[in-house]
């Protein structure tokens, strides 16, 4: 009796574990990519075990671009972009219970230095709010809103509010898959809820899955991305129409 019930329990553990999706959750399996080729744009990252040190951009236009990452512990606080090793963009971050909750950019490409701040609210019904300000005569002035619900660690729903009554002026609504972000082991990049620069466009809003699709109300339209896996579950490779052509983009890992 005793060894009957044994073959059942094991038998419901086995069923169990196969009904589990099929994204690798190996914690062995560290994979950070080295290389990303867009559109014949490589772009080279470096690291310091999980720490992500820079990226750099070699472009066919024969400019460089560069991205440099700061950390404090484990979250990245600063983040600097170069074109041709003259610093061009800075955002500085700062955390709360290991959230971000502000972020500053200062943008020198022009001839006085714009800055603009996001101040980050998290509410109690999985949303967060970013209210955006503008730096004019020594003052912080408020800006547009942003409104994030926030769903399995995904930002499922971004609405750019209004500055006047708050209505959404513009709504995206993503979809995920089940498979390894190709950033999903760097270190920091999951606490960034915006993209900075489009050296993550692929990640944005998340480094746990991949975004799928993604739609916009009222003007955007709709946006597939198809993805190849390794059999690890993490991105080889992804592509999705443009408006006027098949855009591709690759992955390499370390």
């Amino acid at each position: 009796m005793k060894n009957l019930i044994l073959f059942i329990i094991l038998g419901m553990l086995t069923l169990i574990s196969c009904s589990k999706d099929d994204t690798t959750t190996d914690a062995t399996i560290n994979k950070k990519p080295i290389t990303r080729t867009k559109d014949g744009t490589v772009y080279s990252y470096t690291y310091d075990g999980n720490k992500i040190i820079q990226c750099i951009d070699n472009n066919a236009d024969h400019y460089i671009k560069k991205w440099v990452y700061t950390y404090t512990g484990d979250l990245i606080t600063k983040e600097d972009i170069y074109t041709n090793n003259v610093l061009q963009k800075s955002y500085e971050h700062t955390y709360e219970n290991n959230k971000i909750a502000t972020s500053i950019v200062k943008d020198y490409s022009t001839s006085s230095i714009y800055q603009s701040k996001s101040v980050y609210t998290y509410n109690t019904d999985t949303t967060v709010d970013r209210q955006i300000y503008s730096y004019g005569t020594n003052t912080w002035v408020k800006s547009r809103s942003v409104k994030y619900t926030i769903l399995n660690g995904h930002i499922t729903i971004e609405k750019i509010l209004g500055t006047t009554d708050g209505s959404p002026s513009y709504t995206t609504v993503f979809e995920y898959d089940t498979k390894n972000n190709v950033f999903k082991n760097v270190l920091g990049f999951d606490k960034l809820i915006y993209k900075t620069d489009n050296e993550r466009d692929d990640t944005k809003f998340n480094t746990i899955n991949n975004i799928t699709k993604y739609y916009s109300t009222p003007s955007y339209g709709e946006l597939n991305f198809t993805f190849n896996y390794d059999t690890d579950g993490y991105p080889i490779s992804k592509t999705w129409y443009n408006g006027n052509s098949i855009s591709t983009e690759t992955y390499t890992y370390q």
